[in-house]
């Protein structure tokens, strides 16, 4: 076989897999920004419920007193 086109295939080859590698890339980075947008709206979520019962154990303790 000519050297050139082993050459040839190599860098096709080799072309075809840098993409797919990035595109499967670019797809787990886009589900991570996902879950990380997630979590923080969890935590949002999880910082104004605590201030609620923060506020709720407040009015309790006045209650009691």
């Amino acid at each position: 076989m000519n050297e050139f086109l082993k050459m040839d295939i190599f860098f096709f080859i080799t072309s075809v897999a840098v993409v797919l590698l990035s595109l499967l890339g670019a797809f787990v980075l886009w589900r991570v920004s996902h879950v990380l947008k997630n979590i923080e709206h969890i935590s949002e979520q999880v910082s104004l419920e605590s201030d609620n019962i923060r506020g709720d154990l407040a009015e309790v303790r006045k209650d009691i007193s």
